[in-house]
């Protein structure tokens, strides 16, 4: 029985749809999202839920998370938000990420994400991430500018070549 390729499923889903498996496990998920230790917990159309737990991976000098890291999850989350309108999978390009650092973060610890497209325009989107501390407390919150990749070919595997 042949396996069939994520990037030829991804091309048969829609945003929410391929987000949806992408949570419940159903579909390999990017390499450096375990490498940093994100996972997406729900999606729905505008919105999703992650849980980020910093690996050693992110620390900075100082033994905190770099803020590179914390941008990281911010567009992430973001660009998840994006996605999830479409009528079929296409990744977000990242137009412009505003962020505010408010607090900081710390390895091991688990940190709700939630990120809401505030704007889902067809041509261009503004949507909203969300760092809390186990607490509620804001880590990071950012604002994004997003439009869709329409250049991409889910058919083709990204990482070939």
């Amino acid at each position: 029985m042949a396996v069939e390729s994520p990037f030829a499923r991804a091309a048969s889903l829609s945003g929410v749809e391929l987000l949806t498996e992408l949570a419940r496990a159903e579909m390999p998920w990017s390499p450096h999202f375990e490498h940093v230790g994100l996972r997406l917990v729900s999606a729905e159309r505008g919105r999703v839920e992650l849980i980020w737990s910093p690996t050693p991976h992110t620390l900075n000098v100082q033994g905190g998370v770099a803020g590179g890291y914390i941008s990281m999850v911010l567009d992430d989350s973001a660009c998840m938000a994006g996605v999830s309108v479409g009528e079929r999978f296409l990744p977000m390009l990242t137009l412009n990420l505003n962020i505010d650092f408010l607090r900081g973060a710390d390895a091991g610890v688990d940190y709700p994400v939630r990120a809401e497209l505030l704007h889902p325009g067809r041509r261009r989107m503004v949507a909203q991430s969300v760092i809390y501390t186990p607490e509620g407390k804001r880590v990071a919150h950012a604002t994004a500018g997003l439009v869709p990749n329409e250049s991409y070919d889910p058919t083709t595997d990204p990482r070939a070549g």
